[in-house]
């Protein structure tokens, strides 16, 4: 008995879908080993015998895929109680797998010995009639295409009511598995993707649209020969999954594909059909009627990015966000993930995954040939966005929130503008006042220097007056001295000489009343001018 505890219904199925990987996947195979009630649970949910469940718990043991093994692989004949024994001319060996709208078998024509895959739809005869329209439409759409990288189809039939279809076998398996969340080189990945498109080109032309395109649905073929066993298919299968570079690839299941032309749409409007990381944004978004060669076109890109990077472009928790993600979201550029990727590829990849149908290439032909042109190492057509563009195309895609952003752009845009003017006033504002502030202090200056000149000048005018005074004082005290003491003391004494002594009084009065003509306001001028008069008097 296994230590472990059971695993849930949910798990098992991620188990027989491929989705479990790594240590979660070694510990369910190791739980498988002793736990029955899980190994019944598993049948019960694949319809598998012992034998496939031996099968799958090989598998996983060495990490492989459960579901594409059995799709390799196939069981051993009767390895199915519910699988039929025969169907028509073949014999049904196995079960290979299921899908939403049938169940593929691994049989072998009981006349001619060859191996293939034998489709069979759910429900038998009781099947929904939109559900026979789209096997119908299926088988249709495969026996127009003759291509070595699509699966063929040899036969289409009816056993007991129950229409089926014979296509060829792959002894290989899917890229899905393959990649198992590792990339590619990136050469590696562009000769593989032009090996696609130029298959998805060749059907296009054939005016049949996928509209399904994932790595699940690309299978790898190993060999043109088919082994004799499930048993050795099983060992080939697992020795050669990591060999790309000898795998031929092939696109399968075309379930839900569309005819361009002598067909009509089983697609509804509002319906989402396909795998959610694989859609084209006008098939997330409901209008799958509307899908055309572009949306095949998106599809190769994604399966372009899970190459390079290992992830699909997008990939969310649940359904329905990661369909708003394939909407609404942009997807991260492989070199921000991957840095060696080369720019060129990135470019071609990113024009795939364009949100508009007219962005994207306008054919698979085109994206065939630039895929060449870059594995020639030539100049490809396609054209980097750069941020504008980007920014403008997610603002389309977004006018609610494009427009509120816009407006606060503009509002702060405008509010920066506003505090930027009030800045700048202010900024000019201070500049006028230091002006005048300078301008102040220059007049200050000016007049301190100013009334220092004035000051010089009055202190100067000063001195001179004083020199003015004192010579003034001198040539008052010469008048006197020279005249009037002359004429009044000198002269007096001599005999007969009072006409002179009369003269030189005379000339010192008229001299003092010259002097003081010329400042009348003088004291000292009046006091000698009085002082000589006085004098004269007295000696005459």
């Amino acid at each position: 008995m296994s230590n472990l505890p059971c695993f849930t219904e949910s798990e098992l199925r991620a188990f027989l879908n491929g989705e479990l990987a790594g240590d979660r996947l070694r510990a369910l195979a190791e739980h498988l080993r002793g736990c029955p009630s899980c190994g019944i649970a598993v049948a019960r949910l694949d319809g598998v015998s012992n034998t496939g469940l031996e099968m799958l718990r090989r598998a996983a043991e060495l990490g492989e895929n459960a579901g594409t093994v059995v799709q390799a692989a196939g069981t051993s004949p009767g390895a199915s109680s519910a699988s039929p024994q025969r169907v028509g001319d073949y014999e049904v060996l196995g079960q290979l797998g299921q899908g939403g709208m049938g169940v593929v078998y691994k049989a072998r024509h009981v006349r001619l010995r060859r191996i293939v895959a034998l489709k069979q739809i759910k429900g038998g005869g009781g099947a929904a009639r939109e559900t026979l329209d789209r096997f119908r439409r299926e088988a249709e759409a495969m026996a127009r295409l003759q291509h070595r990288n699509i699966v063929q189809i040899f036969e289409v039939g009816e056993e007991e009511g129950v229409p089926f279809l014979v296509m060829e076998f792959v002894d290989g398996v899917s890229l899905a598995r393959k990649l198992a969340g590792t990339p590619l080189p990136a050469r590696t990945a562009a000769e593989l993707l032009l090996t696609l498109a130029e298959a998805v080109a060749h059907a296009h032309q054939r005016g049949v649209l996928h509209r399904d395109l994932t790595p699940t649905n690309i299978l790898l073929s190993y060999s043109r020969e088919t082994p004799a066993s499930a048993e050795s298919s099983f060992r080939e299968t697992t020795n050669r999954v990591s060999r790309l570079d000898e795998a031929i690839p092939k696109i399968a299941d075309f379930g839900l594909a569309r005819l361009l032309v002598g067909g009509t749409s089983l697609t509804q409007t509002g319906a989402v059909m396909g795998t959610p990381s694989y859609l084209a944004p006008e098939q997330a978004d409901g209008k799958g009627k509307e899908a055309g060669p572009a949306a095949d076109v998106y599809a190769l890109g994604a399966i372009l990015y899970e190459c390079l990077i290992g992830r699909p472009p997008f990939k969310a928790a649940t359904t329905l966000e990661t369909l708003k993600q394939v909407v609404h979201d942009d997807p991260v550029p492989p070199r921000q993930l991957q840095p060696k990727t080369p720019r060129d590829l990135e470019t071609i990849c990113l024009k795939c995954l364009e949100k508009s149908p007219q962005r994207r290439y306008a054919a698979a032909e085109a994206l065939a040939h630039d895929l060449g042109h870059f594995l020639a190492g030539e100049s490809i057509e396609a054209r980097r966005v750069g941020p504008l563009g980007r920014s403008w195309r997610w603002g389309r895609r977004r006018p609610l929130v494009a427009g509120l952003l816009m407006l606060l752009v503009f509002v702060t845009v405008s509010a920066f503008g506003l505090v930027s003017w009030q800045w700048r006033e202010a900024v000019l504002e201070r500049q006028r006042a230091e002006a005048e502030e300078e301008e102040a202090r220059e007049q200050r200056a000016t007049a301190v220097e100013e009334r220092r000149r004035a000051e010089l000048q009055e202190q100067e005018a000063r001195g001179q007056r004083a020199k003015a005074e004192e010579r003034l004082t001198q040539a008052c005290d010469v008048i006197d001295d020279m005249l009037t003491r002359v004429g009044a003391d000198t002269l007096a004494s001599v005999p007969h000489a009072e006409a002179v002594r009369r003269h030189l009084l005379e000339k010192a009065i008229k001299a003092f009343d010259g002097l003081r003509q010329q400042d009348s306001d003088d004291p000292y001028l009046r006091g000698r001018t009085a002082y000589a008069h006085r004098r004269t008097a007295e000696l005459l």
